[in-house]
């Protein structure tokens, strides 16, 4: 932000006094950078900072800032961080739909299955404080366990119906008693 001098004037400042968990809007336009602007802060229960600059209502900046975020993270998601969704080259815009559709399912799943997970067993952190696994990765590391031991549990269900159809399995079972 810039003073009446010139001079660049950090933001946090201004919200020294926010406790965790709380929430403030600045009554007044602060000019940053050449431009009038209203500020929003929120600091979450873990101590963490997000302001916001917006010309617009600064009440509901911060609700908009957290949808945002969301979408960016899911765009994260689906373009490099798991799914790489571009190297799909559908350029069908029903396919697309669908496709968008499916993923959006499966990224809502995974996290929602991490948060559950993550509560039961916190990710441990590594040395320099960041956390092992995202908490995103920990739901699509569930979401493709559940799908490989679904995709084997139908392959063996196919095995055992094809086998009932294997005239020698069915002889050596009659024979057998299996």
């Amino acid at each position: 932000m810039d003073s009446a001098k010139g001079n660049t004037v950090h933001v946090r400042p201004l919200f020294i006094n926010l406790k965790p968990g709380q929430i403030r809007y600045l009554r007044n336009k602060k000019d940053i950078f050449g431009i009038r602007l209203w500020l929003a802060a929120r600091r979450a229960e873990n101590g963490a900072w997000v302001i916001v600059a917006t010309t617009d209502d600064p009440e509901n900046a911060l609700t908009r800032s957290k949808k945002r975020w969301n979408i960016e993270t899911l765009f994260g998601f689906l373009k490099s961080k798991g799914v790489n969704f571009e190297d799909t080259h559908a350029t069908f815009p029903e396919r697309l739909h669908n496709l968008l559709s499916i993923l959006t399912i499966a990224f809502c799943f995974a996290y929602k299955m991490s948060q559950i997970v993550v509560k039961e067993a916190p990710i441990k952190k590594k040395k320099h404080g960041r956390l092992e696994k995202s908490v995103l990765r920990v739901g699509l590391d569930l979401l493709r366990e559940l799908f490989f031991k679904i995709d084997r549990s139908v392959n063996n269900f196919v095995n055992d119906i094809a086998s009932i159809f294997n005239q020698n399995t069915v002889i050596e079972r009659v024979f057998t008693g299996r």
